[in-house]
């Protein structure tokens, strides 16, 4: 049986997320590639909401490579707390 392998771009400069992802991945048939630095520009963030902003930043880095491209934004959310008092984007 010929396995190929999928090309994954990990939409992010940080070398520890990159290497989770890495790791996650490396049973699958998916080689995560790094994000190189030089041959990319990060894209402004304009989105108001976490999900924005991932799903802008892997459509950015998808249509200037042409990679499949994982990009995944974290936020922090305190229960009790108002929806313009949460930290959100700014953590």
């Amino acid at each position: 049986m010929v396995t190929t392998k999928f090309n994954l771009l990990i939409g992010t400069t940080n070398a520890a997320k990159l290497e989770y992802y890495q790791e996650l991945l490396s049973d699958a048939d998916i080689i995560a590639t790094k994000l190189d630095k030089d041959l990319f520009s990060a894209p402004e963030e304009i989105g108001k909401k976490i999900k924005e902003n991932a799903v802008l930043k892997a459509e950015y880095y998808y249509n200037t490579s042409g990679i499949a491209t994982l990009s995944i934004d974290l936020g922090l959310y305190f229960e009790g707390v108002t929806d313009d008092e949460q930290p959100g984007l700014f953590v």
